[in-house]
């Protein structure tokens, strides 16, 4: 029908929550999209939706040319769409004096399939007030039918009690926003029909003015659902043992949502719980309920299997096993008992499985079957003084412990007893023991006896010789006897090994070799008669000398001068002696010459000590008034110069100012002898040595 105004409805959202597409809606075309875009704009433009009375409720659409039919501006004011572009317009309350009362308008929709009995539905759709409303009212419902519900005429009243209403008493007022109406119910089966609507009498019907203006109540429809709700179950293993897992399972299907109070949205989850522990689970369709289900998981104690027993017997003999740990057994050889008494023949394994409720634990024991031991002892019966022997104990075939009456634990023991000593050893295999002993006789060291040093000089044979109680002696060098003798070139140790019963002891001597070495020099070692010799004594180790200079004379000076008047070879030679007697010889020879008529040194030492402290010619049958002698330097340089052939050079240039260096100089002499009148010329070198 046309409208001189238009309305806005304004509904609370209550009880549901908002819409998940994955949980399906039964509604067709709850968005009303897709509907005729003509004017007039008949009440069923909308397919599937219908007016199930006479009435004419509007349907708006942004694809409508006609401005009073479109969105959001049209005759009743401006509203967007909740969602797409179209809604519903439904006038559900008038009240005046120029018309009659109970004025409404409804609309319908077939639901895809029928509702189940029994089964929770939640339903929900979107209202807004209209702009140009005067009243606002306090319910708008939906109702579930099997089959439209019909009535003719504009004031046609659907007087029922629908299912799904916005709350009672609150005014639904809001023009701006869109407002929820949702709600759940259980269906008795077999409703296949919506309708929407205001399902009061005028009488029953509470009203606010928003407005003034002429009593009309107007409002908008947009995105209706209705969806079966979820019912949660979970499955599972529900009794573990601890330290173990179980996968619960929600059973509301994949189309829905869920919340487990461990905080997982999966539909499976894993747990562990360390104590039992209840889950609760909350699942959704996304639609206006939840459904909730708990479950507890029971953790049972998981036991600790243990057996207690004397594991090591003896052939023959028996033992108890003790299991512990839970409330049954049962055991690998049959047996439920948690005690059982075994005999094995040779070593075996039990195993005993521990249960306590669903949990279980096994634990195993050998059971080791030894024979009786025979003990014995094995080692060298007779030893030397400080040796030691190895006892080993035997028991026979299988596994044994050892106890010594020594403390050690051990199957060898490793012994150096001071005096003659008994052994006992306890061999215990599990119960089974024996013992035995073992005498260690110990026999004393022999004595051997050495001098600790002989002294000797060089090339000199000593004997060493052993003494003691020992029947026989070895030597370091390989020879046999209590003596030897040795000449060694350098100091040297002997060891001797004396034997007697098998026992030996040893002793050392050092050989101290001590050297004395003798030599000299002499200097000149030639030169003419009353030739004054200085010797050089170089020996080493000495500590008295001997000299025989060849010439009869002697000296027990370190380092004797000597003058050798005629001419002559003469040997000299010199003994040194240690202080350990020990000689040493040596010679060496000096040569006095002819003089010549003229002789003239080629060194000389001016420092003064009284020898050889001038350099001078010396001759026989020499004319001194015909002799000069002149000193050059290297450079040519005169340095001294004498006519007297008794006068010699001190070594000092520049008339006997100066010192001259230790060089090679130069000498010229001119002479005459006496017997031939020739006057002769020569020339040579001498050397100042400081």
């Amino acid at each position: 029908m046309s409208k001189k105004f238009t309305l806005r409805l304004i509904i609370a959202s209550f009880f549901c929550g908002s819409t998940l597409s994955n949980a399906q809606n039964l509604v067709q075309a709850g968005d009303f999209e897709g509907g005729l875009c003509t004017y007039p704009n008949p009440s069923n433009a909308m397919g599937p939706w219908f007016a199930p009375t006479t009435s004419t409720p509007d349907y708006l659409s942004s694809c409508n040319q006609n401005p009073s039919f479109s969105t959001p501006k049209n005759f009743n004011g401006y509203q967007v769409p909740r969602s797409g572009k179209a809604y519903y317009h439904l006038f559900v309350f008038a009240k005046n004096s120029k018309n009659s009362t109970q004025q409404r308008e409804y609309i319908s929709a077939p639901l895809t399939s029928s509702l189940k009995s029994g089964k929770k539905y939640c339903a929900e759709m979107y209202v807004n007030l209209a702009n140009n409303s005067v009243l606002a009212i306090d319910e708008i419902g939906m109702l579930f039918t099997n089959g439209a519900p019909t009535c003719s005429g504009f004031s046609c009243l659907l007087s029922a009690n629908p299912q799904v209403a916005s709350p009672n008493g609150v005014p639904l007022q809001d023009t701006l926003n869109w407002v929820k109406v949702s709600g759940t119910f259980t269906a008795t089966g077999g409703e296949n029909t919506l309708t929407l609507g205001n399902f009061k009498t005028d009488l029953l019907t509470d009203t606010t003015r928003v407005k003034t203006g002429f009593g009309y109540s107007m409002y908008l429809i947009d995105d209706v659902s209705v969806r079966e709700l979820p019912t949660a179950s979970i499955s599972g293993n529900t009794s573990i043992c601890g330290g173990g897992s179980t996968v619960l399972t929600a059973g509301a299907g994949n189309l829905y949502t869920y919340a487990w109070s461990n905080g997982s949205i999966s539909q499976s989850i894993t747990v562990s719980p360390t104590i039992t522990t209840t889950y609760s689970l909350v699942v959704s369709n996304g639609a206006c309920a939840n459904d909730t289900a708990t479950v507890t998981v029971t953790v049972n104690p998981k036991p600790t299997a243990s057996i207690a027993g004397n594991v090591i017997i003896c052939a023959g003999s028996s033992t108890t096993l003790n299991a512990s740990g839970g409330s049954s057994y049962s055991w690998s050889n049959g047996a439920s008992t948690a005690s059982i008494s075994v005999s094995p023949t040779t070593t075996t394994a039990y195993t005993v499985n521990v249960s306590n409720g669903p949990c279980s634990d096994t634990a195993t024991v050998t059971v080791s079957v030894n024979p009786m031991p025979v003990a014995s002892i094995t080692g060298n019966a007779t030893i030397c003084a400080g040796s030691a022997t190895m006892l080993t104990a035997n028991g026979g075939s299988g596994t044994f412990s050892y106890s010594w009456n020594n403390g050690s634990t051990s199957q060898s023991i490793s012994v150096s007893p001071s005096a003659t000593t008994t052994y006992t050893v306890l061999i215990n295999a599990g119960s089974c023991n024996d013992t035995a002993s073992f005498t260690v006789t110990v026999n004393a060291l022999p004595s051997v006896i050495l001098p600790l040093v002989s002294n000797i000089c060089k090339g000199e044979l000593v004997t060493l010789t052993a003494s003691g109680n020992a029947a026989s002696y070895s030597w370091s060098t390989g020879a046999t006897g209590a003596s030897i003798s040795v000449s060694p070139t350098v100091t040297t140790t002997y060891t001797v090994s004396g034997t007697n019963g098998g026992c030996s002891s040893t002793a050392a001597i050092t050989v101290i070799l001590h050297s004395v070495s003798a030599a000299f020099t002499a200097t000149p070692e030639k030169g003419p008669s009353a030739l004054h010799v200085q010797f050089s004594n170089n020996s080493v180790n000495g500590v008295t000398y001997h000299w025989e200079l060849g010439d009869g004379d002697t000296s027990n000076l370190f380092q004797p001068q000597h003058i050798y008047k005629n001419p002559g070879t003469y040997t000299i030679k010199l003994t040194v002696t240690n202080s350990y007697g020990c000689t040493d010889v040596y010679y060496s020879t000096v040569t006095v010459e002819d003089i010549p008529s003229l002789y003239v040194p080629n060194a000389f030492t001016p420092d003064g000590d009284g020898l050889n402290d001038l350099f001078a010619a010396k001759g026989v049958n020499i004319d001194p008034a015909c002799f000069s002698m002149w000193i050059f330097d290297r450079w040519g340089n005169e340095i001294y110069r004498t006519g007297d052939l008794n006068e010699g050079w001190d070594g000092r240039a520049k008339d006997g100012k100066d010192i001259a260096q230790m060089d090679v100089y130069v000498w010229k002499i001119s002479y005459r002898e006496l017997d031939s009148l020739q006057p002769k010329k020569i020339i040579g070198h001498v050397s100042l040595i400081k």
